[in-house]
């Protein structure tokens, strides 16, 4: 990761860490119910162990002692069965994990969260979608990239 993009992701999450927590810890903020908030957690949280999934699969691609080269990541997350692929399963599932803190939440600050996250996200999901579309094209003995979802199926 560039350096940059080090500081870029470090301020977006603490700043919005901070802006939620504002807003959640504010002495007029109204909790939902403890059992609504629980299920949505565990649901998030359950996202997030997706999105772990997702990026162990891809730091694996590669053959051990080679920095170069793609392969088509396969396997849950990246195969869903009758949902078909998806290419950037590990924004997926983050971005649904974090909608359903939103929602435990209840606080506009998690949405706008989320809304930040989700067009970043979007912008690099479309550029690695074409990316491995150009790579994997089928010609010259190259494997063809099978059809898939960019990410968020069946929107995107």
């Amino acid at each position: 990761m560039p350096l940059t993009n080090l500081f870029k992701n470090c301020s977006y999450y603490w700043g919005f860490a901070a802006f939620v927590s504002y807003f959640v810890n504010h002495p007029n903020y109204t909790s939902p119910p403890a059992d609504r908030a629980v299920v949505l957690f565990g649901l998030a949280m359950l996202c997030q162990l997706c999105n772990a999934r997702a990026h162990l699969l891809l730091a694996n691609l590669r053959p051990p002692g080679k920095a170069t080269g793609y392969a088509i990541p396969r396997g849950f997350p990246f195969d869903l069965g009758f949902l078909g692929g998806l290419t950037c399963a590990n924004y997926t599932f983050e971005i649904y994990g974090w909608v359903l803190f939103a929602l435990a939440t209840k606080t506009v600050a998690g949405f706008l969260f989320i809304a930040a996250g989700a067009a970043q996200m979007a912008i690099w999901a479309k550029a690695k979608h074409a990316r491995l579309r150009k790579t994997f094209d089928g010609q010259e003995g190259r494997e063809r990239y099978p059809k898939r979802y960019i990410m968020l199926p069946p929107f995107f």
